[in-house]
């Protein structure tokens, strides 16, 4: 049996973890850290994002949540409802959250870390709208619509932290149209 890779990485932070999960006298003593885990499943299957849910809500006191598959400009810029999918996976990243601590990240950078982030709508990374390409990180519309975006994540997931970006100082050359400042 193959062990998805959270299976693996929890096993592993378990073997080497310094601190005991119980005394010398057998006592259960709660951990001294905290055990998280990214939900990103090893499959697209809907079994394996459900086990993988599973997974992390039983074993975890720690959930990270990385939103780095695109951003809702137009509707994050104008107040606008997002995309029933949005809505979803946001409730479902909410529900699995409840009773843990959370971490999230955002970016306004796209997956290769080099241009704006790609639109999240009906499906992940789809085509920037018109009124968004061509735009650089500094652009006002850019900058509101980001801050939005951060502030409905914020308020639907409740996070412990927040991480603005993911990967923002990755060696991949950037173009012209995010300059580094």
């Amino acid at each position: 049996m193959r062990l998805p890779p959270v299976v693996a990485l929890g096993a592993l932070v378990l073997l080497v973890s310094p601190a005991p999960f119980a005394a010398a006298d057998g006592e259960a003593r709660p951990r001294p850290f905290a055990l998280g885990f990214t939900p990103f499943p090893p499959d697209t299957t809907t079994e394996a994002v459900e086990d993988t849910y599973r997974f992390v809500g039983a074993t975890g006191d720690l959930i990270v949540h990385h939103l780095d598959d695109g951003v809702a400009w137009p509707e994050s810029l104008e107040g606008k409802p997002f995309h029933a999918n949005l809505g979803a996976d946001w409730e479902r990243r909410a529900r699995a959250s409840k009773g843990k601590r959370v971490f999230l990240a955002v970016t306004p950078l796209d997956g290769g870390r080099r241009d704006l982030a790609l639109y999240r709508g009906s499906r992940d990374n789809m085509p920037l709208p018109a009124e968004m390409r061509g735009k650089a990180l500094d652009d006002p519309a850019v900058r509101l619509a980001f801050l939005a975006w951060c502030r409905r994540a914020v308020q639907r997931l409740q996070p412990d932290w927040l991480a603005g970006g993911i990967e923002v100082k990755s060696p991949s050359p950037r173009p012209a149209s995010l300059p580094r400042r």
